[in-house]
């Protein structure tokens, strides 16, 4: 079954790579990214290596890159600064796979700033986003024992990230209030059954943040969907809770855990991840180079267990670039902020939907960073960076109609 899955999506991917030189990009890399969670992630990542490729050989108009010059700019900074402290510091050759993969994300973020030009182009991606999440929260919550899969999915950290993206943030910003309630109770049963603790916690801020922060735009229905969702996360952190006690679980895996870092397990050996982090940090400045945290973490004598990454992207940064990769996620942190400051500023004009989406997009993202290794995985670096950019280019692009009325393209928001 497994195997006949990847065929099957493998094939629909080349179909996708072939429609890359004849339709627009956005459609494109809206079908792929739902595609390329039931591929082969080796074929996926020729797929889209060869769609980013056929769109440089469509636009010949790269002055269009000026408008995120200092983004783009960033990504070539990190991409050079890795591959020279790669070269100097890691003598294994996954070293090779590794900056190709990451030169790969680079490739797609240009991309992304080169072939999206409208907010049209911005919801095909948007709503590309909501069909992979819907499809990733059907999988993690029934599918998951029946088809294995070696994609992003495959861990359920990951896959919870996209759940959050695709069914509760754009819906939550986008949608009616007759499609945003069952996609987010959707989500957030998936991000519950898989025990992503921080993923839940990060969706419960997110959402209180949109019904909290902008309360003249929502009426009746808004508050009663911020009031049933309230109810049902508050019930999803009492039952699991209770679950557990009742069951005498010492080591407490339900999501109030999370501020226990007395007895619990789990945060012990996240708090001993780090320590060696910031132990490595002092023995290599330079960093070790691109993968080699692997080798790092898996032998490591600070935790009880076994880990192939630190669970945190600075702390996985500060192994393989050293300072160099502390001062990457810092200035990351701030282009994010930038991001989130300038459009939470402007949701007053007519494009307020995707200017939402863009914000709480640019939350996840910075939330997801900080407890778990977003570089770590192929395909989840590959998801990371799409979302990144979609969201600088959305702020560009917002940006160059704040002045005009311009209606958002994505579904109208009627509550």
């Amino acid at each position: 079954m497994t195997i006949l899955t990847e065929i099957l999506f493998s094939s629909l991917l080349f179909a996708t790579c072939v429609a890359a030189f004849f339709f627009r990009f956005a459609s494109v890399l809206a079908i792929y990214v739902v595609v390329s969670l039931f591929s082969n992630p080796y074929v996926s990542a020729l797929t889209l290596a060869m769609i980013v490729g056929a769109q440089f050989v469509k636009e010949h108009r790269y002055e269009v890159l000026q408008s995120d010059r200092w983004w783009v700019l960033y990504l070539f900074v990190w991409l050079w600064g890795a591959v020279v402290i790669s070269v100097l510091g890691n003598q294994d050759t996954r070293v090779v796979t590794e900056l190709a993969q990451f030169g790969l994300c680079i490739g797609l973020a240009c991309a992304v700033v080169l072939r999206v030009r409208s907010l049209r182009d911005i919801a095909i991606v948007l709503n590309g986003l909501v069909v992979a999440g819907v499809a990733a929260a059907i999988y993690s919550l029934g599918l998951r024992d029946l088809i294995t899969v070696s994609s992003v999915l495959a861990t359920v950290n990951y896959a919870a990230l996209i759940v959050l993206v695709g069914t509760i943030i754009v819906p939550m910003c986008c949608y009616t209030i007759y499609t945003r309630l069952p996609l987010m109770l959707l989500g957030i049963a998936a991000i519950y059954v898989t025990d992503s603790r921080a993923t839940l916690v990060a969706a419960t801020m997110i959402i209180a943040y949109r019904y909290v922060i902008y309360p003249a735009r929502y009426h009746l229905f808004g508050w009663r969907t911020f009031l049933i969702l309230g109810i049902l996360l508050s019930g999803a952190y009492l039952n699991q809770e209770t679950i557990l006690q009742f069951a005498g679980d010492s080591k407490s895996d339900s999501v109030l855990s999370l501020l226990d870092y007395e007895s619990n397990f789990s945060n012990l050996e996240r708090l001993r991840l780090l320590e060696q982090s910031i132990d490595s940090l002092r023995e290599n400045s330079l960093g070790r180079g691109v993968g080699s945290s692997t080798g790092v973490f898996l032998t490591s004598t600070y935790t009880e267990g076994s880990y192939p990454h630190p669970h945190s992207t600075p702390a996985m940064l500060m192994v393989e670039l050293g300072y160099f990769g502390v001062l990457l996620f810092a200035v990351l942190v701030c282009f994010i902020l930038h991001w989130i400051r300038l459009s939470s500023a402007n949701l007053e004009d007519d494009a307020m939907q995707t200017r939402a989406a863009v914000v709480h997009i640019g939350i996840a993202l910075l939330l997801f960073s900080l407890y778990d290794a977003a570089l770590y995985n192929g395909g989840l670096a590959i998801f990371f960076f799409l979302c990144l950019s979609l969201v600088s280019r959305g702020h560009s692009i917002l940006a160059s109609h704040s002045s005009s009325k311009f209606r958002s393209p994505v579904v109208a928001e009627t509550s």
